[in-house]
């Protein structure tokens, strides 16, 4: 009680503050560089291993045992969340893990602040789709771990296409950072020595204050207030879903779905839980005076199970590669640059090297760079979604520009690129700027697949409520023939009212459909002959946007009916026996291709002119 006591008089408010660097410390992630010219890495005779599991790759310059240790734990830890989180696991990205034998060897390629390297126990950078944990094994193995496993877990929760409440992202990440293997267990929760005596040091936020705290004001805390935050996160989700006494995952996956539908936190937290902050301020008091925490577990697997991929000594290309992407996820491209140029020495058709080259030249605002370079890497056989991505849409000048992508005058071209757009999406099932820049060609795509369809059908499904994709979706269904389907979506769009781009397109394509049923008219008009009626919506269709192919169409029916207006014409010329001025028009109705109809007619007018024709002496 004493302690309870202690507690309750100790709660503190949730403040912004301005110590970024110190909050950079306690999240361990703040990367603020210089350049240090060539580095090292390493000692010469020291050999590296490489471990595969299905989504992570472990390049240890230790003995096999720790590579093949941290490959099991990783993989195990995956799992383990999937069994109580599923995700979409084509979200989840493949991570590298670079492991040193010593801090000095680590040094180097560490987060630096101005020349000296921050003293991380571990780090996990992920950007650009790649995702690298760096460490070094003479650190304390215990604070590491749990540094890798709480941004593994984000990572993991990264594979969900929604964002959770700040509390709940860092209080998962506490929780799960103490994960580890006990015999035939995989364990999670359970106690938390360093974030327990951080509250048993300072004190108590209030619940309130935690709950509702966006992401800004706890990265802009000071240490002490950011610590704090971290600390209670990881007690209350522990409370919540190990507990027990507050409805645990059920109950959590409730709260955060309402959440997600817009209900404010605070409804949304007393419509779930049903009870006052100040209620749950108390029972989170008495929660902590327990000082020993209940776990949750999984059954681990074994080992030969977990590890299926290859089982190596890793190249100088690997670990090199490796260190220069690391280095340039802190922007050190002067660093990065010497490794990357070693590893295309050595050898020219690795595709790394030019991947790193290309997020180099990115760096630096060379578009161009970026773009040869990525084009390079496919070439040699990379499986890089961006380096699929970016080089044909910056060619085209059709990225995120829907109307461009609808007006595109090479079709040709058009097809190669959606063709290249699935393959990156095949690459990378997640990536929506691909998705996006298919649904705006899809306006200009002659002759539309069937895979077509499946993609922007898979895309709709995966990212709900995009509206270009819809519209993208609508336009294939136009050029195949479901016209009244497509309507059906373009209006969807337009009642929504949503980014002026997407409607605008959507307007335009309506247009094409408006067109299309005059298309129809026109042709059935030309075929019956009604020549009045063919040029009303002939007039129509000459101002009206068209798909290219649909252009090539109506002119070749505005040519038949020139055709038959000329042929009319030469007809009322022959039953006013005006000789001449029919044969101009039978000349007029010759001078381009005719088809089968026409032609007859223009043959039978001839022969015709020629009988009544009076012939000269």
């Amino acid at each position: 009680m004493e302690k309870i006591a202690h507690t309750m008089q100790c709660r503190l408010r949730l403040l912004s503050g301005v110590n970024s660097t110190v909050r950079a410390l306690v999240r361990g992630c703040l990367v603020v560089t210089f350049g240090l010219g060539l580095i090292s890495f390493g000692s010469g005779k020291d050999v590296w291993r490489k471990v595969e599991t299905r989504y992570f790759t472990v390049l240890a310059q230790t003995d096999d045992r720790e590579a093949r240790d941290w490959a099991r734990r990783l993989e195990q830890f995956r799992i383990s969340m999937e069994s109580l989180f599923p995700v979409d696991e084509a979200q989840l990205e493949p991570v590298t893990v670079l492991i040193f034998k010593r801090q000095k060897d680590f040094n180097p390629i560490k987060p630096h602040y101005f020349s000296n390297p921050y003293e991380l126990l571990g780090v996990f950078q992920r950007a650009r789709g790649r995702n690298i944990i760096g460490m070094a094994m003479d650190s304390d193995e215990e604070k590491m771990a749990a540094i890798i496993f709480h941004e593994a877990t984000h990572w993991y929760f990264s594979a969900r296409p929604h964002v959770n409440p700040t509390w709940v992202e860092e209080g998962m990440a506490e929780v799960f950072s103490t994960f580890h293997l006990d015999g035939n267990r995989a364990v999670f929760a359970g106690d938390n020595p360093g974030r327990y005596q951080t509250l048993k040091g300072y004190g108590f936020l209030f619940v309130r204050d935690v709950m509702n705290a966006p992401p800004n004001r706890v990265h802009s805390a000071d240490g002490v207030q950011a610590g704090l935050f971290y600390a209670q996160a990881w007690l209350l989700m522990n409370y919540v879903l190990v507990d027990g006494e507050l409805g645990g995952i059920n109950a959590l996956s409730l709260y955060l779905e309402k959440a997600r539908s817009g209900m404010p936190l605070d409804v949304a937290f007393q419509d779930v839980f049903d009870l006052s902050y100040s209620e749950l301020d108390q029972r989170l008091d008495r929660y902590y005076a327990r000082t020993r925490f209940g776990e949750m577990t999984t059954p681990a697997l074994p080992a030969e199970t977990l590890l299926t991929g290859r089982d190596e000594e890793a190249t100088d290309d690997d670990i090199e590669s490796t260190q220069a992407f690391f280095l340039l996820q802190q922007g050190r491209t002067d660093e990065a640059r010497p490794l990357l140029e070693r590893v295309l020495q050595r050898n020219p058709m690795d595709p790394r090297s030019y991947e790193g080259l290309a997020e180099l030249a990115e760096q630096q605002g060379d578009l161009a760079g970026r773009d040869h370079y990525y084009s390079e890497a496919v070439v040699r056989g990379s499986t890089n979604y961006l380096a699929h991505f970016y080089p044909l849409i910056n060619r085209l000048g059709m990225f995120m520009n829907m109307e461009a992508a609808a007006d595109s005058p090479n079709p040709m071209e058009v097809r190669k690129t959606v063709d290249a757009l699935k393959q990156t999406i095949a690459l990378r099932p997640t990536f929506f700027q691909a998705y996006e820049a298919m649904a705006g060609l899809m306006g200009c795509i002659v002759e539309p697949e069937p895979s077509d369809r499946t993609v922007l059908e898979a895309g709709i499904e995966r990212f709900p409520g995009q509206p270009i994709l819809v519209v993208g979706l609508a336009a294939y269904e136009m050029k195949t023939g479901r016209a009244v389907t497509a309507k059906g979506r373009l209006d969807s769009v337009l009642v929504a009212d949503g980014d002026f781009r997407i409607t605008n397109y959507a307007r335009k394509l309506l247009l094409r459909l408006k067109a299309q049923v005059d298309m129809v008219w026109l042709e059935r008009s030309v075929k019956q002959g009604d020549t009045d009626q063919a040029e009303k919506f002939m007039s129509r269709l000459r101002r009206a946007p068209l798909f290219p192919d649909e252009r090539q169409r109506v002119n070749a029916l505005i040519n038949i009916l020139s055709q038959q207006l000329n042929l009319d014409r030469a007809r009322r010329a022959l039953d006013d026996h005006e000789w001449s001025m029919a044969e101009n028009w039978l000349k007029e109705a010759a001078s381009d291709e005719m088809n089968a109809d026409v032609a007859t007619r223009h043959a039978s007018l001839q022969a015709e002119l020629q009988r009544q024709r009076p012939h000269k002496p």
